[in-house]
């Protein structure tokens, strides 16, 4: 499932190895947030008194660099990860989905978390329990679903992750029957690319014309295993535009690019 930066978010087990997009790696998960990226922990290594009749207070950093400047130490945060798993981010066993994800951030032991939205890394592992906060199960195709929030231990601070290759730029979002420029467009989503292939969920705010506009060139637009008539593509700028036949009712459209 294709989704913003916000919510995109990459794990591997070990220090050199491929990073994987979780919702590839669990077809039918969604990641809603991941809170604590940014936070810093609290210093355990300064020591401080404040006196009767002082407003200024006495303190002690205990480590020192090689010349003798301090060096505070500070402790380790938790991440709160938040997500769903739900048959209407893939045709899948919700049940099975979550159950998967569960083993994987909860049994396997340490692992390593990347949001390229932040831009940082943090090695983790879940020391706390965990339970769902909401089960509904056995409601149909876009009914059934298991939300949870799991807390992840930091073991070390997190890291600034190492820049991603510029690739090409995919666009999308709504507008009218007219080429106007990818960043005007109403929801635009925006990826760095080579491959336009894939799943996408965007919300349609009202009657109005799905655009695709790529650096490269797109496949079949697909929705619900129908196609989505798509008109040639107008090429300008260094991008070609498409944009479907028909405008679009207003919904949250889910659609695959071949």
């Amino acid at each position: 499932m294709a989704q913003g930066l916000e919510n995109r978010y990459y794990v591997r087990k070990t220090t050199n190895g491929e990073w994987e997009d979780l919702t590839t790696k669990f077809v039918g998960l969604k990641i809603l947030k991941v809170d604590g990226m940014n936070e810093v922990g609290e210093a355990i290594n300064i020591y401080s008194e404040q006196w009767i009749g002082s407003q200024s207070e006495d303190f002690f950093v205990t480590n020192k660099d090689e010349l003798l400047n301090d060096v505070v130490v500070r402790k380790n945060i938790d991440l709160q990860l938040t997500f769903i798993c739900g048959s209407r981010y893939g045709a899948i066993d919700t049940q099975a989905c979550h159950d998967s994800f569960i083993d994987y951030v909860t049994k396997s032991g340490d692992f390593y978390i990347k949001s390229k939205y932040t831009g940082k890394e943090a090695h983790v592992i879940c020391l706390k329990g965990y339970k769902p906060t909401t089960q509904k199960l056995h409601r149909g195709i876009n009914g059934s679903y298991i939300t949870g929030t799991i807390e992840l231990h930091t073991l070390d601070a997190p890291q600034t992750s190492s820049p991603d290759q510029v690739l090409g730029d995919l666009f999308i979002g709504f507008g009218g029957a007219s080429v106007q420029q990818p960043t005007t467009l109403v929801n635009v989503q925006h990826y760095n690319t080579n491959d336009a292939s894939g799943s996408y969920e965007i919300v349609c705010p009202s009657l109005s014309y799905l655009w695709i506009c790529f650096s490269g060139t797109i496949g079949n637009v697909t929705a619900n295993g129908f196609r989505v008539p798509m008109n040639a593509p107008i090429i300008t700028g260094g991008y070609r535009y498409y944009r479907t036949s028909n405008d679009i009712k207003p919904h949250t459209m889910t659609f695959n690019i071949g």
